[in-house]
């Protein structure tokens, strides 16, 4: 058996009791974030490393020798920082299987053969190429079924992240899906019943996750993200991508700004997302409805990520969907920071860009 929860699949030694940093991999940046203080939970070491372009795509090292040289300079100058402590790296979402599936209730031992079943129904490839494993998901008066999480991926992706993560000196001890630390960050020790959806809109690529009492019932990942935006801007007011970057942060969804140009650049990629969103919502109706004592609608919608900050995407999303929009950077605040006298190192209005980060470094405190 192969442990994605509390082991590194198999290929590192068991969980240790150590001081653990979260590193949020991306295509062109790598996001760090340390607790120094358990009981506040005060960020002591957080930043990004700028990765050149074409070492990793959707998820993929293609220059691993680059990686390993980007990471072991980084360390060279926050090494102090690091020393002892172990790594809570993410994985890839587009390159991973996650899904909550319901299983006739039978014997504990008998769950693996089950499941072997459904993964290759639904995964591509041949188990001997896959690391997976599986968590049973307790759910009150569960009768008749059993719910299971299932978690795969290609044990190339797997060995490729450990030869980078080892040869760049660093401890990896845990690896796990991208989805699982969003949703640690957010709503770890909650008690909820309802549905909700999580829009994760990063630099390259946007993730969605549907959640039901705290438990991730199904992800997808859309291509496309904050360099989309900057495109759509670029191509139509014809300005540089430096320019771009400064209307889409300073006007975004503002119909009354810049007349109204940047709102006409943006809003195609944004209704794109709001149609991936439906889709989604419209998938957990037809297949999800019932898993982990659902109920029959998504009740809320949680933006997350570097671009979810975009003026005016939430109330745009809820007149869309017709659903009420929080805030990742609202959510974490709360939960981190809830003593107003603390001031916390990581500022608040950069907490959606390290909700990975953050449930990475959670981690051990599960």
């Amino acid at each position: 058996m192969i442990s994605l929860k509390q082991k590194l699949l198999h290929f590192v030694d068991p969980w240790v009791n150590v001081p653990v940093a979260g590193l949020d991999i991306s295509d062109q940046t790598i996001k760090y974030l340390q607790f120094k203080n358990q009981a506040k939970l005060e960020s002591a070491n957080f930043g990004e490393i700028e990765l050149p372009e074409g070492v990793i795509s959707r998820g993929e090292i293609l220059q691993e020798d680059v990686l390993i040289k980007t990471l072991k300079n980084w360390l060279n100058r926050e090494g102090k920082s690091f020393r002892g402590s172990a790594f809570a790296v993410s994985l890839p979402e587009e390159k991973g299987f996650l899904r909550l599936i319901q299983i006739p209730k039978i014997k504990k031992g008998e769950v693996l053969n089950s499941i072997r079943w459904e993964i290759e129904t639904n995964v591509p490839l041949p188990l001997d190429q896959l690391a997976y494993d599986y968590e049973m998901i307790e759910t009150e008066n569960q009768l008749d079924h059993l719910d299971v999480l299932i978690i795969a991926f290609p044990k190339t992706v797997i060995e490729s992240y450990l030869k980078v993560l080892r040869g760049s000196g660093l401890n990896p001890i845990t690896l796990e899906h991208e989805a699982q630390s969003i949703v640690r960050a957010l709503f770890q020790g909650q008690e909820f019943r309802e549905t909700k959806i999580i829009l994760d809109l990063g630099r390259t690529r946007t993730r969605l996750i549907i959640i039901s009492g705290g438990e991730i019932i199904f992800t997808t990942t859309i291509e496309l993200g904050g360099v989309t935006l900057e495109e759509n801007i670029g191509r139509e007011l014809k300005v540089d991508r430096t320019k771009a970057v400064e209307f889409k942060k300073e006007v975004g969804l503002n119909k009354k700004s810049e007349s109204g140009s940047v709102f006409a650049a943006i809003t195609p990629v944004v209704s794109v997302l709001s149609d991936e969103l439906k889709k989604a919502m419209e998938y957990y109706r037809t297949h999800g409805h019932g898993l982990h004592n659902s109920g029959p609608d998504i009740k809320e919608l949680v933006l997350t990520g570097g671009d979810a900050v975009l003026s005016g995407l939430d109330t745009y999303l809820a007149a869309i969907l017709k659903l009420p929009v929080s805030g990742a950077q609202q959510i974490l605040a709360g939960r981190l920071w809830t003593d107003h006298r603390q001031i916390p190192t990581l500022p608040r209005n950069r907490l959606s860009s390290y909700t990975t980060s953050i449930g990475l470094a959670m981690k051990n405190w599960e």
